[in-house]
């Protein structure tokens, strides 16, 4: 199931179909939609086997992610449910030593990924080029992206 106004889930999609028929004995029909339809009747229902989607930071941290995989969590249309997983993003929640907080975090991964609750394909990035005489363009890794609030043209 992939969303025909999303780019690039189109390109990923036939991707994975590719990828996908040469494992042997698996077929896979692609199931082609919009957005609103692959979301909100369709996964957030149940009536789909594999969903391409993609998920985008809200704040700096890899919570943003890993709260995805918490059992009764809105946005797991997958209804992945693991309880290492849950106890686990409990302790992140409270941990104040950033050392040990990363290591539950990247346990929090391993496990949900051992457990192929996701298979992560890309990562979207972009690139820009500012003009040497721009000053004060903010740029942000979450959220909107450029802050034109103190741009200046020197």
């Amino acid at each position: 199931l992939y969303g025909t106004d999303e780019s690039p889930m189109d390109t990923m999609a036939e991707y994975l179909q590719g990828s996908f028929t040469k494992l042997k004995g698996l077929k896979v029909n692609m199931v082609a939609t919009v957005k609103k339809d692959r979301i909100y009747n369709r996964e957030e229902h149940g009536t789909y086997e594999i969903a391409c989607t993609r998920w985008g930071p809200d704040y700096a941290d890899p919570t943003t992610y890993l709260n995805l995989f918490l059992t009764g969590n809105s946005n797991n249309f997958g209804k992945y449910s693991n309880a290492k997983v849950d106890s686990l993003m409990k302790q992140v929640q409270t941990e104040s030593d950033l050392t040990k907080r990363w290591d539950l975090m990247t346990q929090v991964e391993k496990t949900a990924l051992d457990d192929l609750a996701y298979i992560p394909v890309f990562e979207k990035g972009a690139a820009a080029l500012k003009a040497k005489n721009v000053k004060g363009l903010f740029h942000s890794a979450v959220g909107v992206p450029y802050t034109f609030k103190y741009v200046t043209i020197k």
